[in-house]
C-alpha cells in the first residue's frame, strides 16, 4: 500500500494537464492530422513532398519544422500506451516492455523525489 500511496502522491503533485498523443479527436483535420496520416500511408516519403502537401508553395520552412517536432513528441508519447498484450507480440516482447516501463516509472519517481524503494507491485 506503501508504494500506492507514494505513487499517488507524485502523481497528484505533477498532474498531467493534457497528454499529447496522436489520433486526438481534436487533432482531425490539422496539419499535424494530415502529416501523420501522409507519413502513416506513404503518401509522402521526404520532407519536400510533406511540405509541398501542407503548405503549397508557401515559405513556411519554420513552421514545418515546428510541426514535425510535435508529431515527433506526440509519437513518442503515444508510444507509452501501444498494447503490448497484443496476441501479435510473443511472451518475451510482452515481458521486456512490461519491464522496460517498469524501469522508467522508477527512473521517474526517483527524479520526483519517490521513496528509496522502489518497487512497483
Amino acid at each position: 500500500m506503501q508504494h500506492l500511496k507514494e505513487l499517488a502522491e507524485i502523481v497528484t503533485a505533477n498532474k498531467v494537464k493534457k497528454i499529447e498523443v496522436i489520433g486526438n479527436l481534436k487533432d482531425k483535420g490539422t496539419k499535424l492530422q494530415r502529416l501523420y496520416d501522409a507519413i502513416r500511408t506513404g503518401e509522402v516519403d521526404s520532407d519536400e513532398a510533406a511540405f509541398a502537401l501542407l503548405y503549397g508553395e508557401g515559405d513556411n520552412k519554420g513552421a514545418y519544422h515546428k510541426l514535425k517536432h510535435t508529431l515527433k513528441d506526440r509519437l513518442i508519447n503515444t508510444l507509452f500506451f501501444i498494447d503490448t498484450k497484443a496476441n501479435k507480440y510473443s511472451d518475451i516482447q510482452q515481458t521486456y516492455f512490461q519491464c522496460t516501463k517498469e524501469v522508467i516509472a522508477i527512473e521517474i519517481l526517483a527524479m520526483r523525489g519517490g521513496g528509496r524503494n522502489h518497487q512497483l507491485d
